[in-house]
């Protein structure tokens, strides 16, 4: 998904403060394992334990997507 975003953002929009693709990738997985509950490199059973899992998920990277890509770019880009 990052793979073709980060380029169509790049081509396509305007940025407030110049990033780096490894920065915007390293905030979207950390938004990922802070809902996950991954603490150390392991993941909390008790907060991993969900009964949708696949959309839960799919929820958060989407929202993770949003604000790791988007939260930089200029109102006219958004």
């Amino acid at each position: 998904m990052c793979t073709v975003m980060i380029p169509f953002i790049r081509r396509n929009c305007k940025e407030l403060v110049t990033s780096v693709d490894a920065n915007i990738v390293c905030s979207l997985l950390n938004l990922v394992t802070s809902f996950l509950g991954i603490e150390d490199g392991r993941l909390d059973l008790n907060k991993a334990q969900l009964e949708n899992a696949n959309q839960v998920v799919l929820s958060y990277l989407t929202f993770a997507i949003c604000y790791s890509i988007g939260a930089n770019l200029h109102d006219s880009s958004r």
